[in-house]
């Protein structure tokens, strides 16, 4: 007997489109709720509530800090509601007259951006609003959009707005009147508007005159609309359905250069863009892809694109957003399945290791934002004194910290909840319809979901443990793990095969417990082999290395030709 070892299996992620046995041995053929990295493979961790449950059903979160250090204030936008957590309660401040509303299971998103000390936000039904940040007052539709006294412009709605420099951008603009006040209505669908400069206190207003520097310029070199726009570094990435537009700063007259860097491929929907350090994210219609400024490179085929895109509801595509998680070096794609109108599942992609994995989400997750929100709910613990001796210096202050569960059932490490209130999370916003579901919860906080636990698995087949061509006899596999439980347990599955034509055949489950055992005996025989983990309980895992314990047997069982 013999060991093969299966080193740095966290290096390489999964890949769901190359038949298993042309993989590495590294490389794994399927997972779900794990991430890679370290070299190891690593289970997702769970999430906590925070704040109290909001009043509407939240679809889309932003985040927002005042100049006084006042800590951050979360957005919530539901169908027709706006909200605001000022660290105690929330607070509607939707516009006086109110909103039309985005169905929860139909086709639209909210989009916001800042410029300066102002959020300016859309829903594509409504005329663009902005909000200064006093939680007093409501947000107000931009003025002189919807109505301008001095050149007689009408605007209506507004599919994508963005800041950059000194102006803000609207994109696929409806416009009612035109610059002389004749009737229009007209949705100019190919066009990007610009404001005049703005002070980044107050909103700028969007007259558009020979003297003034507000314009707009109509993109007619594709025939699709604009569909996103985000700021990469010095310049404007106009994203198209069809294609994407480069626009740079250059002063009056002209106020702004476009260029064409991608005439093929565009953007699936808005917010399906997310800024990291190479540059751009973005969904296409059949892939994703890096916008370095100058050049578009794919990055799933060959890898997880058909996993993705055979999953992907055709119908609520358009539901579709990326978030980074800037921690972790990771940006999240969350999408709804066939079946589902919001996204439910996740494609995750570390850019520092250039590694995939699959994550599941909430039935209906709205949105995922990057920000500080403390768990303020759960089993309380701090005091006035702390443990030890009363005499000598004064008593410390002591934070006040929150668990789920109770002392001797919660899983969290004691005293390290206080640092991670302060430091930025993925914060995701349930937005199921139901009273009780409507909250925002805080990403890799415990191992449970909602209070229940999140079942696990890696899986990978078609390993030839060095030599496709011998027939090799496995008594054992040896995982290399740590968990952070000593009751926490497994169920295995090993798989072989004879040829690459023939259908795996799985074995198992058996049950293995990494504290108490340090093998899963096998008795199998073939020329590839499988394994397949799964967990379902309340504790951490991480997994580094396997060694498979084999024989050669000989040559015999080699393909049959006709």
């Amino acid at each position: 007997m013999q060991l093969v070892p299966v080193e740095n299996i966290g290096m390489m992620g999964v890949n769901t489109d190359v038949p298993a046995w042309q993989l590495p041995p590294n490389v794994w053929s399927d997972s779900n709720n794990v991430r890679f990295d370290d070299l190891s493979v690593r289970k997702s961790q769970g999430l906590k509530e925070v704040f109290d449950e909001t009043t509407y059903n939240p679809m889309y979160l932003e985040t927002y800090q005042s100049g006084s250090d006042t800590g951050t204030m979360w957005l919530s936008f539901s169908t027709s509601h706006i909200e605001v957590w000022d660290g105690s309660k929330w607070t509607e401040i939707r516009p006086a007259s109110g909103l039309n509303p985005i169905g929860l299971n139909s086709p639209g998103q909210w989009q916001t951006t800042k410029l300066g000390s102002i959020v300016y936000a859309t829903n594509g039904i409504d005329a663009p609003m902005y909000w200064e940040g006093d939680t007093s007052k409501r947000f107000e539709f931009i003025p002189d959009w919807a109505s301008s006294e001095t050149s007689g412009h009408r605007y209506g709605t507004a599919q994508t707005l963005a800041g950059f420099k000194s102006f803000l951008w609207a994109g696929n603009v409806f416009v009612n009147n035109d610059d002389t006040g004749s009737a229009q209505n007209k949705n100019f669908g190919r066009s990007v508007y610009w404001s005049n400069m703005t002070n980044f206190y107050t909103p700028p207003n969007w007259d558009i005159k020979d003297d003034s520097d507000a314009g707009f310029y109509e993109l007619l070199d594709s025939m699709g609309g604009v569909v996103h726009m985000q700021q990469l570094r010095e310049s404007m990435m106009i994203y198209k359905s069809d294609s994407i537009i480069v626009s740079t700063f250059v002063g009056a007259p002209f106020m702004f250069t476009f260029q064409t860097i991608s005439p093929e491929i565009g953007v699936l929907c808005k917010n399906a863009v997310a800024d990291f350090p190479g540059g751009h994210w973005f969904v296409g219609r059949s892939d994703c892809y890096v916008n370095n400024g100058q050049t578009i490179e794919t990055k799933l085929t060959n890898r997880v694109q058909s996993e993705m895109f055979k999953d992907i509801d055709g119908d609520y595509a358009h539901n579709t957003y990326c978030v980074t998680d800037w921690a972790n070096n990771e940006i999240w794609t969350c999408y709804p399945t066939v079946g589902s109108s919001r996204p439910n599942r996740a494609l995750i992609w570390n850019y520092k290791n250039d590694t995939f994995s699959f994550r599941d989400l909430f039935e209906k997750t709205g949105h995922i934002k990057y920000g500080i929100a403390p768990v303020q709910k759960g089993v309380q613990w701090g005091g006035d004194v702390p443990v030890g001796d009363e005499v000598g210096p004064p008593p410390m202050e002591m934070s006040t910290n929150y668990y789920t569960g109770g002392w001797e059932t919660s899983t969290d490490s004691w005293g390290t909840q206080s640092y991670d209130d302060a430091v930025e999370h993925l914060v995701w916003a349930n937005s199921e319809d139901l009273s009780g579901e409507r909250q925002l919860y805080r990403h890799e906080s415990g191992n449970l979901i909602k209070g229940v636990t999140m079942p696990t698995a890696i899986e990978r087949s078609g390993i030839d443990l060095g030599d496709p061509s011998t027939v090799k006899y496995v008594s054992a596999v040896y995982p290399k793990m740590w968990t952070s439980s000593a009751d926490a347990t497994f169920n295995v599955w090993t798989a072989h095969q004879m040829n690459t034509e023939d259908t795996v055949t799985w074995e198992g489950p058996k049950v293995f417990n990494p504290d108490t055992m340090n093998k899963i005996s096998v008795r199998t025989s073939g020329k590839f082999f499988g394994i397949r983990m799964e967990s379902n309980g309340d504790f951490d895992w991480l997994l580094s290395g396997l060694e498979w314990e084999t024989a050669t047997s000989g040559r015999r069982g080699s393909r049959v030709y006709t």
